[in-house]
């Protein structure tokens, strides 16, 4: 059963007055296009209300960030570097740290408010214990709202 359930993320930005980061749906076709893929409802609404700032979510660099430094390849480049296999290459990485060496992901055939995968990709050879590569929210929107909750409890960037 989809999720898709954004109305606290909708809410915390309305009431943070976080408006205008928004992508432009044009630009989000435009890079649909150049991919050949078409973005999960979630993310897109995501792109579409914060676009290239959500400093609730201090993993992601922003929408411009990631297609400027083309993180969704040097995922991949990394993950051959490292003999990681991923379920398949059809998967989009919408946060990441440390160069692409922590992504934080999704694959385009699970869905419109699809589980978010996680890969420390240096763990593999650091720790080979940890769990490297695993399920990190059952729904994307969860993921986004795990955030907001935390911005406000913390109050970190108030």
């Amino acid at each position: 059963m989809e999720k898709n359930n954004l109305e606290k993320l909708e809410k915390f930005i309305k009431r943070k007055k976080w408006t205008g980061y928004g992508i432009p749906e044009v630009e989000i076709k435009e890079l649909e296009n150049s991919i050949q893929q078409k973005f999960p409802d979630t993310y897109r609404k995501f792109l579409l209300l914060t676009g290239d700032l959500f400093a609730a979510m201090p993993i992601s660099n922003g929408f411009y960030y990631l297609q400027e430094h083309n993180i969704n390849n040097l995922a991949k480049i990394n993950l051959k570097e490292y003999g990681i296999s991923l379920k398949n290459d059809n998967f989009w990485v919408f946060a990441e740290n440390e160069g692409a060496e922590v992504i934080f992901f999704f694959y385009f055939d699970e869905g419109d408010d699809p589980p978010v995968y996680v890969c420390e990709i240096t763990q593999k050879i650091n720790n080979p214990d940890y769990d490297y590569l695993r399920k990190e929210e059952d729904h994307l929107s969860d993921f986004f709202c795990f955030y907001v909750d935390l911005y406000d409890k913390t109050k970190k960037y108030k």
